[in-house]
Parts: structure tokens; sequence; C-alpha cells
């Protein structure tokens, strides 16, 4: 239960810090900040932007949220799948970085809005390497 619990609190650190970055670095335009506009949190968005005087670089503010939401959708997934077998555990984490990395393929030949981004492509799926590296880890097995 213990491990739940901190794997729940660990993934919404993640989420939470994704979204502040998002609110506090990225223009006002993004789906997240409107959405929370019309949810009517305007006035407090706009005095947490205010706050925001750092200059961060450019992957902190445009590919590290990325990383944190995959990241913590990889935790509700495997905490999830507790008492499954790896394969399925591994699939059912590819899928949000594979979303990602078919966003950001879309993007490169204009099929879907943005700007295609190879960072966003590592930012994604760094995550999943480090939870299958852990999961070959913490189950000892070998690749062959």
């Amino acid at each position: 239960m213990k491990r739940f619990v901190l794997q729940f609190l660990l993934a919404f650190v993640l989420l939470s810090a994704g979204g502040l970055i998002y609110i506090m670095f990225r223009p006002d335009t993004t789906l997240l900040f409107y959405t929370l506009v019309k949810a009517g949190f305007a006035e407090s968005l706009y005095q947490i932007r205010a706050a925001a005087t750092a200059s961060l670089p450019y992957w902190v503010v445009y590919c590290l949220p990325n990383a944190l939401w995959v990241a913590a959708y990889i935790l509700i997934t495997d905490m999830v799948l507790t008492g499954w077998a790896m394969r399925p555990k591994l699939l059912a984490a590819s899928v949000i970085m594979a979303v990602g990395v078919a966003s950001e393929m879309l993007q490169s030949v204009a099929w879907v809005p943005g700007t295609f981004d190879l960072a966003d492509i590592v930012a994604y799926t760094a995550p999943y390497l480090l939870y299958t590296f852990w999961i070959f880890t913490k189950n000892k097995i070998t690749v062959s």
C-alpha cells in the first residue's frame, strides 16, 4: 500500500510540475491555459504568470513537461497493473510515448498542428526507456 501511495503522489507531483511550467512559461494560447481560464481560474493564472520572472532554457519550457507527463502516466500504469506480467506493463506504458512520437511525426508533415521538435521525441521516449530498464533490472531479465 505504501508503494501505491508513493507512486500516486510522485505521479501527481510530476503532472503538477509539467502543468506549472506550462502555466508560468508557455504562451497563454495553450489548451491547458485556455481550459483553466474557462474553468474560472484566469485571475490566479495571471498572478502565477506575473510571479514567473526566471528565464528557463528552451528544453525546460518546451520539452520537460512532456517527459514529466509521460513519466506520470507510466507510474500510474505501473501502479494499476501491479501483479501483471512484464510485457503487458511495457505495452501499456508505451501507449503515451507512441502517441507523443506519432504526434511529432505528424507535425513534421503538417498533418497535425504544431512544430516538429526532435527534442520532444527524446522527451517522450526517455521516461519509457528508463522504465524499461527498471523493469528488466527489477526482474533480473537479460535481453538476448
